[in-house]
């Protein structure tokens, strides 16, 4: 068993910068949980992949800096490209671009104030590739809105991932969706499952539509969503997580919690 890339630090709180592409809600849940563990955990940086939203406004309300950088002004639409494989090629190059330039400027931050961060912790539309990913290897987790436990029939793909996972979760008849915690790896949403948080009851129409399922998965934000990441980020600042060599089929490594090794799911909140 191998330890995790970052150890807790008696005298220092484990210090994270925050992506964001929306809302406040999980900037705001990890802001105040610094403030009930300030020894345990800071949120120094924001960072954003487009103005005007609300995470900027409450960095902003506290004093949190913020790095913004338009990535659609760069970049392009996802949906607009995803058809046509060369201009897909062009728009995954200017996404590794994109991510690098945010790189060195969170590099320059790190230099300008003394020490490099310890996590980053994501609530972002995009998909990281090149540097930025190398830099944060094991440092990055993501919150991901369904049950990543569940695989296609050849027992090895992930079912429920990319976009609208919640929506193609319930379409299938699930009757109760989750939020998974994840290491950020190479690949759609393919990283370690840290922990899944607690059951949410759909209460929606059947069959569920897109609207139904985006107003459960807001109500799945407060069920289960900031639950996984208060305990997820409050573990790994403590260093109760570990990473093994062991691998699973799709290549995702077994974890480790507190000397235990863990199930492929993670921690399960819901117990």
């Amino acid at each position: 068993v191998s330890q995790s890339r970052y150890n807790s630090k008696p005298d220092k709180p484990m210090s994270i910068v925050f992506f964001a592409s929306n809302s406040e809600v999980n900037l705001k849940t990890l802001h105040r949980l610094s403030k009930r563990h300030p020894k345990l955990i800071s949120v120094d940086l924001v960072v954003t992949d487009r103005g005007k939203i609300g995470a900027i406004d409450y960095a902003n309300k506290y004093a949190i800096p913020v790095i913004t950088q338009d990535f659609s002004k760069m970049c392009g639409n996802f949906k607009k490209v995803n058809a046509d494989p060369a201009k897909f090629r062009k728009y995954t190059e200017c996404a590794i671009k994109f991510h690098n330039t945010i790189l060195r400027k969170i590099k320059a931050f790190e230099k300008k104030r003394g020490h490099k961060f310890d996590l980053v912790v994501l609530s972002y539309y995009r998909w990281i590739h090149g540097d930025l990913l190398k830099y944060f290897s094991s440092r990055m987790i993501n919150q991901h809105p369904a049950d990543l436990s569940v695989f296609e029939k050849d027992g090895v793909t992930r079912k429920y991932i990319g976009i609208d996972p919640a929506y193609l979760s319930l379409r299938d008849g699930k009757t109760k969706t989750r939020t998974s915690t994840i290491l950020v790896r190479g690949g759609h949403d393919a990283g370690e499952i840290l922990c899944q948080g607690p059951w949410s009851e759909y209460k929606g129409p059947q069959p569920a539509t897109i609207k139904s399922a985006a107003d459960h998965e807001r109500r799945q934000e407060r069920v289960s969503d900031i639950p996984a990441l208060e305990f997820a980020v409050k573990a790994i600042a403590k260093g109760d997580f570990a990473i093994s060599d062991i691998k699973y089929k799709d290549g995702a490594h077994a974890l480790y919690y507190k000397g235990k090794r863990l199930p492929y799911k993670g921690v399960d909140l819901s117990d």
